[in-house]
């Protein structure tokens, strides 16, 4: 519509409003979540879900755009529990969710209350610091693991390596690659790298030394 609209502001004078224009694209990106979701149990929970939001959006107590992020994370949760969305989520189901994506946690928190609410359930959204910390365990090894497949080279591959291992490894957290100061060195007969950071030195092993991983991956 960007061609007539043109025209039609540049021959009229006509300016589209842009608050119609941002409510009518929210609500398209709504649709098309309701449109391709398949038919079932899930379909049914998040069409529910979608009118009580569209109440909620309706008194003034929440914006459009709020109902399509929570709309997202219904639907992501329910993806979680069966990409078919053929039933709904389990306790087991959320909890790998959630600690696969802990931001999503509060988000999510509004789509869990509702099942419970509707379908007698008693889901919850709480995690243990110790699922947290053992689902971002096993993304930083898959990371390290596909960094090491890649046989990557350079200097930003070696940043990007250090940043991962350090994180694994050392459980620093809030690393910046580009201001790492390092190098090369060799430990007990395993190259590596000594790395200075925050007053601090580490070392961890370089993508060369084919370290073990402790997801149990001998690379």
């Amino acid at each position: 519509m960007q061609t007539p609209m043109l025209w039609l502001n540049v021959r009229y004078g006509v300016v589209a409003d842009e608050h119609l224009r941002q409510e009518h694209s929210e609500k398209r990106r709504i649709q098309e979540m309701i449109e391709t979701t398949p038919a079932g149990l899930g379909l049914d929970a998040l069409q529910g879900y979608r009118a009580y939001l569209l109440l909620k959006q309706g008194d003034g107590s929440t914006s459009l755009g709020s109902v399509r992020l929570s709309l997202r994370a219904a639907k992501n949760v329910l993806a979680s529990a069966s990409h078919q969305f053929d039933t709904l989520p389990t306790q087991k189901t959320v909890t790998t969710y959630l600690t696969q994506t802990p931001g999503q946690q509060a988000t999510a928190q509004g789509f869990i209350s509702y099942l419970n609410r509707t379908h007698g359930l008693s889901l919850t959204t709480e995690l243990s610091e110790r699922a947290v910390a053992r689902a971002k365990n096993h993304k930083l090894e898959a990371k390290l693991y596909a960094l090491y497949s890649t046989g990557g080279e350079g200097e930003d591959y070696e940043r990007t390596w250090i940043k991962t291992a350090l994180m694994l490894l050392h459980g620093v957290n809030n690393v910046n690659k580009k201001t790492l100061a390092y190098r090369v060195i060799v430990m007990q007969g395993v190259a590596g790298f000594e790395v200075m950071l925050n007053t601090k030195t580490y070392w961890v092993p370089g993508p060369a030394s084919a370290p073990p991983f402790p997801n149990g991956s001998s690379v």
